[in-house]
């Protein structure tokens, strides 16, 4: 536990902004080992506005709870805690599912239990950037991916829209990211519920905006054993990574038809690293990975697909190009009425 009081956290706050600025979404299940560090990266924030934190334990059976407890305790008027009575997630509840309807601030910023943050700033300046650039919907830092052995830094500096990050040009940590609340609504919750990842959260933060990557790496994503996606055999990630790819594929209403051709994309790279990790693969496990692949073209007819969409860029081509040359000619007629000629 750090040596900051909560006195001198929230002296530091702007009196003029009464309202929460900030709710900081955690979730932790089996984190005694971690949950302290989890704690300790919001607690070193330091910022001119209110924030809050969330955290739901998912009834850990370890001494996961008695910290956040201890945490919650010596900081009542910022941390407020809630302790699930029985294992939610595997009931098939998401882990930031019921966190999520908790916030009333202006923004969220999300963090899981095994993971921190290590910059003090990192609240402050997501939310200069959020309130300065109405256009950008989600703002995330780059983050340091750490294991037993070694570790390194991951992510893309810049902007980015929904196709760069469904064809996975750019990777983002959950730990990494903060969103408007506001764009968190009806149909982004349905979309959330039915695919409890944070995949649907950035998918639905993406469709109302775009997204924005600091060139500061500012968070660590832990891969251990006890993680639920990092520990993982790499075919393994694929197969999920693939079936999200089909339900949301199949949601032809809520994705455009250059977006559909992304999760095509996605998928390829996603097999791609399948063939690429620190362990040698079982033959039998590459043969499923490419029969997996090619069953999900041929059901989704990628080829068919692909010639339909093409043709459909073809005509908007050519009746853009049209619509130009009307507008040009009618400017220009217009033009020569006003002057005269």
């Amino acid at each position: 536990m750090i040596n900051r009081s909560e006195k001198e956290i929230i002296e530091k706050w702007n009196k003029n902004t009464p309202e929460t600025i900030v709710s900081i979404c955690c979730t932790s299940y089996n984190h005694e080992t971690y949950i302290e560090d989890a704690l300790d990266g919001f607690l070193i924030q330091k910022t001119d506005f209110p924030f809050e934190i969330l955290i739901r334990d998912d009834c850990s059976d370890d001494s996961t709870a008695e910290i956040i407890r201890a945490y919650a305790k010596r900081y009542p008027s910022i941390i407020k805690a809630y302790y699930e009575k029985e294992n939610t997630y595997s009931q098939g509840v998401g882990p930031f599912t019921q966190l999520l309807k908790k916030p009333k601030a202006k923004y969220i910023a999300l963090c899981e239990g095994d993971d921190y943050w290590t910059d003090p700033y990192k609240l402050q300046r997501q939310v200069e950037i959020l309130e300065k650039n109405p256009e950008i919907s989600l703002v995330a830092t780059k983050t340091v991916i750490k294991n037993a052995n070694s570790s390194h830094i991951t992510g893309r500096a810049g902007f980015f829209d929904i196709c760069d990050f469904i064809k996975r040009d750019v990777i983002l940590s959950t730990a990494s990211v903060m969103f408007r609340r506001c764009n968190y609504d009806k149909d982004a919750r349905e979309l959330h519920e039915l695919y409890p990842g944070d995949w649907s959260i950035f998918l639905s933060q993406l469709k109302k905006g775009r997204g924005y990557v600091m060139d500061d790496a500012m968070t660590v994503y832990r891969q251990h054993e006890g993680g639920v996606f990092s520990s993982l055999r790499k075919y393994e990630q694929y197969r999920i990574s693939l079936d999200d790819y089909i339900a949301y594929l199949q949601m032809k209403k809520r994705f455009s038809i250059r977006e559909r051709e992304c999760f095509f994309i996605g998928a390829r790279k996603r097999l791609s690293q399948v063939f690429v990790g620190d362990y040698e693969h079982e033959p039998q496990e590459i043969e499923t990975a490419m029969k997996d692949y090619k069953i999900f073209l041929e059901r989704y007819e990628y080829l068919i697909f692909l010639i339909l969409y093409r043709i459909n860029r073809w005509l908007f081509a050519r009746l853009s190009w049209r619509i130009m040359r009307f507008t040009d000619k009618f400017y220009f007629m217009r033009n020569r009425r006003k002057n005269g000629i």
